[in-house]
């Protein structure tokens, strides 16, 4: 998230001095400084975007919190590419404590929120204030042989919550028709009543809820990125070619199917019957499969408009992208 991402545009102030490496705990931190930023400057109004690391890679113990008894091949802050070679040896006992620490990092996470939003009561700013709480992602603990969040695109990693809340705005209530990252904006442009972009994405509270498919993409490979420090390590070795990944899903109804481009192969499944997705349905429903086909976006749809420019990356990128985890 360095400001040369581009990503700091519209932004008055975009501070990334907490995000560290994969170990740093961020949730309590990013609560301080938002909560100093505010004291500080007084803004009226303000938008702001808190960016809490946890939970993530590496999974950290949380200060006073006991773990279970800790298995032999799962320790905190542990590399998540020796985790990732040990999953076939992990047991009962280690794939706890993995999910222990992984859980514990939710806590803390929900603990910091919680106190952002009693110090809003606390100094009469929550009754105007809306948040808007999600993830770019779920995380595998030892589902389908894998740990982390970049191998492919079923439930455990596509589906996460989306928790909006402001009393001015909005009453209570429970939903569960699928949203994606880009309705977020124009879901907020509908909560403070300004005219909608011609973005994709729909706001979630539009009248009409259309039964629309939703489309997600994941390519990863390990060594794409050059090392220059360590020649050795840019040969890609054999136990790594089951860690690359090049798939797509699309979502519409009940169903979802996924292509993995790598062995242009299809899985279809049936999310009212089986959310965890686990019965591949594909050859027993070759009609919705067809169909579906049909929904997926054309090749070059998301190239990168003609005024845009594409950029390389940095040493310091690198670096930061090896500690995530996402380069090996």
């Amino acid at each position: 998230l360095p400001p040369e991402s581009g990503l700091d545009r519209g932004f008055d102030v975009w501070d990334t001095a907490l995000i560290g490496d994969a170990t740093a705990i961020t949730s309590d931190p990013v609560t301080d400084a938002a909560i100093a930023w505010v004291e500080d400057e007084e803004p009226q109004p303000f938008l702001m975007f808190l960016f809490y690391m946890d939970p993530h890679y590496a999974y950290m113990e949380q200060p006073g919190k006991m773990l279970p008894e800790p298995g032999a091949l799962v320790q905190p802050g542990q590399d998540i590419w020796e985790l990732r070679d040990r999953l076939p040896h992990l047991k009962d006992d280690d794939l706890n404590t993995l999910r222990a620490l992984y859980a514990g990092e939710v806590r803390a996470f929900d603990r910091a929120v919680g106190r952002l939003v009693r110090w809003l009561k606390e100094t009469d700013r929550y009754e105007n204030t809306f948040f808007l709480i999600t993830s770019d992602h779920g995380e595998q603990l030892g589902e389908r042989e894998w740990i982390g969040h970049t191998r492919n695109l079923h439930a455990e990693l596509l589906d996460v919550p989306l928790i909006i809340a402001g009393r001015k705005w909005l009453e209570p209530e429970l939903r569960n028709d699928p949203a994606a990252l880009i309705d977020i904006y124009p879901t907020v442009l509908q909560l403070l009543g300004l005219a909608p972009m011609p973005l994709p994405g729909r706001g979630l509270f539009s009248p009409d809820r259309p039964d629309r498919a939703l489309y997600s993409e994941v390519t990863f490979d390990p060594q794409v990125i050059p090392n220059q420090s360590d020649p050795a390590r840019n040969v890609l070795r054999a136990r790594e070619l089951t860690k690359i990944a090049d798939q797509r899903a699309v979502q519409q109804g009940r169903w979802k199917l996924i292509r993995n481009r790598l062995t242009d192969t299809w899985q279809l499944f049936d999310r009212e019957t089986d959310p965890g997705e686990t019965q591949d349905l594909s050859g027993a429903h070759p009609a919705v499969v067809d169909a579906l086909q049909g929904s997926f976006p054309e090749p070059g749809s998301f190239e990168v408009p003609e005024e845009e420019t594409v950029r390389g990356i940095s040493e310091d990128e690198i670096t930061r992208l090896r500690n995530l985890g996402y380069v090996n």
